[in-house]
């Protein structure tokens, strides 16, 4: 499920917890009954698959390029 919320009037796209909880766990808060999105944490978290995900990018790379020089 999409929520959106309004800032300065523009639209705009807000994780919910109840959505992140069971992919990403460590992206959240609960607080006095109601759960929140941590941002910072989330931010690190993708970064990080980011970066995994540019290795792999990279390695599948130098195989593609061996392959063709054969």
């Amino acid at each position: 499920m999409e929520h959106y919320t309004s800032v300065n009037s523009i639209p705009q796209w807000s994780p919910v917890k109840q959505n992140n909880e069971k992919i990403i766990p460590a992206s959240g808060y609960e607080r006095d009954g109601y759960k929140g999105v941590d941002y910072a944490n989330l931010v690190l978290l993708l970064t990080e698959g980011i970066n995994e995900q540019q290795q792999q990018i990279d390695k599948l790379k130098k195989q593609v390029e061996k392959l063709i020089k054969k």
